[in-house]
């Protein structure tokens, strides 16, 4: 009798969904779904709908919608401190 696994085989290897999840979680990315289905298909030449890009990014990475905001690298080690000894006004 014949073993059925539950559906299709993903078009995206193991291996790619895991490289496609370090570019997402990167904390200076900020991307939507629509640029996340042209990511997959500039970088490995395979078209999704929107809904399975979607189902991609929110059930099988578990990422969720967060506001962009800027990323600032220059802040000092000791900021505390600095704020600290500043005089109020």
């Amino acid at each position: 009798m014949p073993k059925f696994s539950g559906g299709r085989p993903s078009y995206l290897t193991n291996e790619q969904k895991d490289e496609l999840r370090e570019i997402l979680v990167d904390k200076k990315s900020d991307y939507t779904i629509n640029n996340v289905k042209k990511l997959i298909f500039e970088k490995y030449s395979i078209k999704y709908t929107y809904k399975q890009v979607w189902i991609i990014v929110r059930k099988q990475f578990g990422l969720n919608y967060t506001k962009p905001f800027p990323y600032y690298d220059g802040k000092p080690e000791n900021s505390k401190e600095l704020l600290k000894k500043t005089p109020k006004k």
